[in-house]
């Protein structure tokens, strides 16, 4: 079984664009596609970051709001990445080896965000 196979994509992918849009934007997205992250990409969908529940958290820490912040501001760049081609069971070992908060992005070979995948994928998908 490869990650193409059970990931997350079209309409289940939590994606935000640009760089520039507004935490209130972001958080709604987030929320509508329940897995505690969005991806944020630029015009060619091309994989800029990250922003999960744990970065609002941490946010949220030491701001009253986030009604003005940026998610290009506030996003993990360069987040871990899987390509769409690599068997479950390396997806698998990269949550083992890696703090992913339980969810992993996938890319294709030029960088342009194709997926998600959260650890409970793998369970349901008898993996792990």
């Amino acid at each position: 079984m490869h990650v193409a196979d059970i990931m997350r994509k079209g309409d289940q992918l939590p994606r935000n664009a640009p760089s520039d849009a507004l935490l209130p934007t972001v958080l709604d997205e987030m929320s509508r596609k329940g897995i505690g992250m969005t991806c944020v990409v630029d015009a060619n969908d091309r994989l800029l970051g990250i922003f999960t529940d744990g970065d609002l958290r941490r946010l949220l820490e030491h701001h009253d709001g986030v009604k003005g912040i940026k998610v290009g501001d506030v996003m993990i760049a360069n987040p871990t990445t899987i390509g769409p081609e690599k068997l479950a069971a390396e997806a698998a070992q990269v949550f083992e080896n890696r703090k992913l908060g339980g969810r992993l992005v996938v890319v294709d070979a030029s960088g342009r965000l194709v997926g998600a995948l959260t650890f409970h994928d793998l369970h349901a998908a008898g993996v792990v």
